[in-house]
């Protein structure tokens, strides 16, 4: 299997929502592999380790978890690799 982290990423620009604890919070995706994505907004509270759910315009909430957390930049690992064309979409929706 493919190293998640040296995967291929796309600079992305799509805005979602991360639901976390019961929380939903908007972000700005700034990156997007078929394995994961860093997200940033202002104070996000995540926690390494939690699970969330990702929701981004029309498509199916993606299940994922916490790998990564400062106070602006989160990087979140999907539960499963995304269809390539997932991320694609992804990444080109604005």
């Amino acid at each position: 299997m493919e190293d998640p982290s040296r995967a291929v990423r796309m600079q992305c620009n799509s805005l979602a929502t991360v639901k976390i604890r019961g929380a939903v919070w908007k972000v700005h995706v700034g990156e997007i592999s078929i394995y994961g994505c860093s997200v940033g907004g202002t104070g996000l509270p995540f926690r390494q380790g939690e699970v969330i759910k990702m929701a981004i315009g029309s498509l199916a909430p993606i299940p994922g978890r916490v790998v990564q957390a400062s106070f602006h930049v989160v990087g979140i690992e999907f539960d499963a690799p995304q269809h390539p064309s997932v991320a694609e979409h992804i990444a080109t929706s604005h």
